[in-house]
């Protein structure tokens, strides 16, 4: 009989911050051993970031002498820590110039980001822009939370609102346990399986 998480104990889950999607190797210390690097992005890479990711993605373009990407990443590292699985991951867009790669990568090792990190090869702003988020002013940071299909779930240009972006994170993680139409459907799986 297969087993389905009932709202509740979600709740529970939820609240006290565990993470059902087990991702055992971001918990704890782990997530130090991981290696960090900081992949060249041109601009077809940089497309790909945003267009299909294939899983919940939380991606941030950010510079290393933005103050307020700097206030930012932690949380953003922490939302890696606590959420990251096969169905979620946060992703980096570094536009700080390549001249200035290794203090990047440098930056990246301080803050832990044991996710992917990308430094754009593109070094004319408005082609970021174009192949990234055409919505998008140029204000640093820039958050956008992806659904597996490339659709924007939210964005925000400037210092995000890490609850409402965990908010989000949560509803489409655990929709399907969230969804009343999928309750009515484990409630019907249930009552035929005894």
């Amino acid at each position: 009989m297969a087993h389905k998480m009932s709202p509740l104990l979600l709740f529970c889950l939820l609240y006290l911050g565990c993470n059902p999607g087990g991702n055992k190797g971001n918990f704890g210390q782990g997530w130090q051993k991981i290696p960090i690097e900081l992949i060249e992005a041109d601009p077809d890479t940089i497309e790909n970031l945003r267009s299909s990711p294939g899983r919940l993605r939380l991606l941030t373009v950010w510079a290393s002498w933005c103050e307020s990407c700097n206030e930012a990443f932690p949380d953003y590292m922490n939302l890696q820590r606590k959420y990251g699985s096969g169905k979620f991951e946060v992703v980096t867009l570094s536009v700080d110039q390549l001249a200035h790669k290794e203090s990047v990568l440098e930056f990246l090792k301080q803050k832990g980001a044991a996710v992917p990190n990308y430094i754009a090869r593109v070094s004319v702003e408005n082609q970021i822009i174009e192949n990234l988020d055409p919505d998008w002013a140029g204000e640093l940071p820039l958050t956008l939370l992806l659904s597996p299909e490339g659709e924007v779930l939210y964005r925000q240009q400037g210092l995000a609102d890490i609850e409402k972006i965990q908010f989000s994170i949560e509803n489409q993680l655990f929709k399907e346990y969230l969804d009343p139409e999928s309750l009515k459907e484990q409630e019907k799986e249930s009552a035929q399986s005894y």
